[in-house]
């Protein structure tokens, strides 16, 4: 690898650990890659080190869900953990599409996102239905996973900056949570864990 090489490849390197920390880190500016930039071997540890940096913030993100979820108080404050988690989500999504990765690495690393965003998704509804005994707040606590349904990020017309903006605060556009929850009581606690597995391929 010649020096040219090593040193973009330390600065995407330096990049992914810092937005595996801080996904709001700014990454723009970072050099351009094509798909002779590196030899196999080292494309090999650039997308570990990718793939390192997306499962931290996801399981971050996951552990955060949980929480808030077991802690949520009403149905607005579960609206809210889900579009947190969907913010994650989208947040990843930005991540594998930046342009300065190869088109060639691009397109199968969101595939593999879609897919688990498609999967988490899935989790959830599962989730909203197991572990409640009061069918009507099943049902309601259902309907709002689907209201807040993390596959809408999928959407080719979505746009990120609905949930992101570049200075990684959220934009005003961004859904209200009170659109998603309902003005119905608290929901009952669960008798299951809110806990989900986030499995990165």
């Amino acid at each position: 690898m010649t020096v040219g090489a090593a040193s973009t490849y330390e600065a995407w390197v330096t990049a992914l650990r810092t937005w595996g920390r801080n996904p709001r880190h700014n990454l723009d500016g970072l050099p351009p890659l094509t798909a002779d930039s590196f030899p196999p071997d080292t494309y090999q540890r650039l997308l570990t080190h990718l793939h390192n940096a997306q499962s931290a913030v996801m399981m971050r993100a996951d552990e955060q869900y949980s929480r808030d979820m077991s802690r949520a108080r009403d149905e607005h404050e579960m609206a809210q953990a889900l579009l947190e988690l969907r913010r994650a989500c989208a947040r990843r999504l930005q991540l594998i599409r930046h342009p300065g990765l190869p088109r060639e690495l691009r397109q199968p690393l969101e595939e593999g996102v879609a897919e688990d965003i498609r999967q988490l998704q899935k989790q959830l509804e599962e989730g909203a239905v197991s572990g409640v005994v009061d069918i009507a707040a099943r049902e309601r606590h259902l309907l709002m996973v689907r209201r807040a349904q993390l596959t809408v990020l999928l959407d080719a017309e979505y746009p990120l900056e609905r949930i992101l903006d570049p200075t990684g605060s959220g934009c005003a556009s961004a859904p209200n949570a009170d659109t998603i929850g309902s003005a119905a009581p608290a929901l009952p606690p669960t008798t299951g864990s809110a806990r989900r597995r986030v499995v990165l391929d």
